[in-house]
């Protein structure tokens, strides 16, 4: 429905923070928090819809390389980010959750420690001749686990 929506009524800015719980199926503890199978379906799908500005979470654990790949496909650029350490909670610590985001980590679309991961929310814009891009700077921090 949002997906449908937006494409009929064009707007400048999407802010959001998708779900990112990545799970082979949506059968786990909170299903409404289901990304997909790496964690970014749905923050994928955001970043096609086609705003000039979208600010979006998005998880060390969620496969954030092939997202940003996504986004520069799209035409975007990463104009600004902000990185937080958390610990895993409730949700990402669920068996299923948490043996499958081992396995994500195996294939390297997934960066964390035994402690901590990163969640950053990023600002993406069109891109615009002569503007910085910091994908490449942003791609450093949040597979640095």
């Amino acid at each position: 429905m949002l997906f449908e929506g937006a494409k009929s009524t064009p707007a400048n800015y999407l802010i959001a923070n998708p779900p990112y719980l990545p799970a082979p199926d949506d059968r786990i503890c909170m299903p409404a928090l289901h990304g997909g199978t790496d964690g970014a379906t749905i923050t994928n799908r955001l970043l096609s819809v086609g705003c000039s500005n979208v600010m979006l979470m998005i998880s060390a654990y969620s496969n954030p390389v092939e997202t940003i790949h996504h986004a520069l496909n799209q035409g975007y650029r990463v104009a600004d980010f902000m990185v937080t350490p958390l610990q895993f909670g409730y949700y990402s610590s669920e068996p299923k959750v948490k043996h499958w985001i081992a396995e994500l980590r195996r294939q390297k679309k997934a960066f964390y420690s035994s402690n901590i991961y990163f969640l950053a929310g990023v600002l993406f814009q069109k891109q615009q001749p002569a503007q910085v891009d910091l994908s490449r700077e942003f791609l450093k921090v949040i597979t640095a686990l």
